[in-house]
C-alpha cells in the first residue's frame, strides 16, 4: 500500500509565494513529507549561511498546522529540529525540512510550502511524500460512527483500526473523524475504560469492510463495576490527631473511638493497605488486619489500637546488679546524678524528653568494685527507657609478679 510522490517545482518562489498541494491519506501507514531545496551561496563566512528561507506546513484532516521548529536555544551548529503545531520558532536555517505522521487519521492533508525570505529568488524546490495514500482529495470517504450507552464515568476512548483515538464524554451518538476509502477494513476497539466510576466498556458490531456507505451499526455498551469499601474499628482512641491513609492517598482524620470507613471503594480482586499517617497527641495507636485483597465484599477487620503514653518527660534507667559494698553515683548527660547503693531497679528523674539524646555514665565507682554500664546512650523515644543496666564485679586481680622488689614479668 506504501506509495513515493515527487513534485520538483521549477517555477519556485518568491517572499510571499504559497505552493498548495493536497494528499488523501487512504489507512494508518505512516505518512512522510520531505521539502528541500539549493540555496544560493551566501557570503564568505557568513552565519548561518542560509539565504533563501521556505517552510514546510502540513495541515492535518483535524485543522492542526504542522511546521518543523527549532529548540529554544539552538546555535547554528546545532539546530536539531522538531516538528510541532505552536507557532513560534520557525526552523529557518535548515534547507531539508519533514513533517511525519506515525499514525495518521485517513483523509485530506494540505500541504504548503511557502516562501518565506527569498531576498535571490525565485527559489526552486522539491517536494515529497510517502505512504498509503492517493494523490488529491477526490477520494470518497466513509465515516464509522455508531451509539454508546451506560457511559458514567471518565476517560472512555474508542480506536479506529488501532490509530485513530475518540474521547466518548457521555452515552449517545460518536463518529470518528476523518473516513475510510471503499473496501477498506475498519475495527473499533476500547482503547482505555472509564473510571470514577470504574465501568467496563464493549463494542458490538466493532469490525467489518466499508461497502460504499457510512457504517453507522458500531454499539458500545458500558456497565459500572461494583467497588467495595475498606474501613474498620478504632479502640482506645480519647484525644485528637489521629489520621490514616489507604493505598498512599488521601488522609482521613478520625475523630473518635468507634467505626470507620474510608471514602470511595476498590475494584474485586485489588490490594489494600491502611497506614497511620499521623498519631494523636499523647497517645500510641497500632493496626491489625490493616493490608489484603478486596474479595467481593466489603472490608470492615482493619483495627485500631490506641493506648496513652507515658508522661513527658521520659525516666532512663534500668537495673543494678552485683552491688555489694556503698558509694555508687551513676550521672545523666552530665548533670543529674544518682546514688544507688542496693541492687534492683533504678531510673532517673527528671527525665528526657522524646526525641532527645541520653547518655548514662558511672561518676563515683563504690568501695573494692568496679561497674560497667551497658546501652549507655541513646535517643529517647515516646517510652520510658529501662534497658540501661549497671553492672558490679570486683575489679580483676593485679598479676605483676615482684622478685628482690623489682618489678619481673607477670
Amino acid at each position: 500500500a506504501s506509495h513515493l510522490y515527487f513534485q520538483d517545482e521549477a517555477s519556485g518562489l518568491q517572499t510571499g509565494g504559497v505552493a498548495n498541494y493536497e494528499i488523501t491519506a487512504l489507512g494508518s501507514e505512516r505518512l512522510t513529507f520531505v521539502l528541500t531545496w539549493s540555496d544560493v551561496a551566501a557570503a564568505v563566512n557568513a552565519s548561518p549561511a542560509t539565504v533563501n528561507s521556505l517552510r514546510l506546513e502540513v495541515q492535518a484532516p483535524n485543522g492542526d498546522v504542522w511546521t518543523q521548529k527549532l529548540p529554544a536555544n539552538y546555535n547554528v551548529g546545532n539546530a536539531n529540529p522538531t516538528q510541532s503545531t505552536t507557532a513560534a520558532n520557525y526552523d529557518s536555517i535548515n534547507t531539508l525540512q519533514r513533517i511525519q505522521f506515525d499514525a495518521p487519521t485517513t483523509g485530506v492533508y494540505q500541504v504548503r510550502v511557502r516562501g518565506i525570505n527569498v531576498p535571490n529568488g525565485p527559489q526552486k524546490f522539491a517536494l515529497a511524500a510517502t505512504g498509503n495514500f492517493q494523490v488529491g482529495s477526490g477520494v470518497d470517504l466513509y465515516k464509522v460512527k455508531g451509539n454508546a450507552s451506560g457511559v458514567a464515568g471518565n476517560g472512555l476512548t474508542l480506536l479506529l483500526n488501532n490509530s485513530n483515538s475518540l474521547p466518548v464524554a457521555a452515552s449517545g451518538p460518536f463518529e470518528f473523524a476523518g473516513g475510510l476509502p471503499n473496501g477498506t477494513a475498519y475495527s473499533v476497539t476500547v482503547g482505555t475504560q472509564p473510571s470514577n466510576p470504574p465501568q467496563n466498556c464493549t463494542v458490538g458490531n466493532g469490525s467489518g469492510m466499508i461497502s460504499g456507505a457510512d457504517v453507522t451499526s458500531v454499539t458500545v455498551t458500558c456497565t459500572t463495576l461494583p467497588t467495595y469499601t475498606v474501613g474498620g474499628t478504632v479502640n482506645g482512641y480519647t484525644t485528637s490527631g489521629l489520621k490514616l491513609k489507604l493505598n498512599g492517598g488521601s488522609e482521613k482524620s478520625i475523630t473518635a473511638s468507634g467505626s470507620f470507613t474510608f471514602d470511595g471503594g476498590l475494584l474485586d480482586g485489588a490490594n489494600y493497605t491502611v497506614t497511620i499517617s499521623a498519631q494523636p497527641a499523647g497517645q500510641s495507636c497500632t493496626l491489625t488486619n490493616a493490608s489484603g485483597t478486596i474479595s467481593g465484599a466489603d472490608v470492615t477487620s482493619v483495627a485500631i489500637n490506641c493506648a496513652d503514653l507515658p508522661p513527658e518527660p521520659h525516666t532512663v534507667g534500668g537495673r543494678v546488679r552485683g552491688l555489694t559494698s556503698p558509694g555508687l553515683v551513676l550521672q545523666l548527660n552530665g548533670g543529674v546524678t544518682l546514688t544507688q547503693n542496693t541492687n534492683g531497679v533504678y531510673a532517673f528523674y527528671p527525665g528526657v524528653s522524646t526525641g532527645a539524646t541520653y547518655s548514662v555514665a558511672v561518676l563515683t565507682q563504690p568501695t573494692g568494685l568496679d561497674c560497667v554500664v551497658s546501652n549507655p546512650t541513646g535517643t529517647m523515644g515516646v517510652v520510658n527507657v529501662t534497658n540501661v543496666d549497671v553492672t558490679c564485679a570486683p575489679p580483676a586481680p593485679d598479676d605483676t609478679i615482684f622478685k628482690d622488689g623489682f618489678e619481673t614479668g607477670t
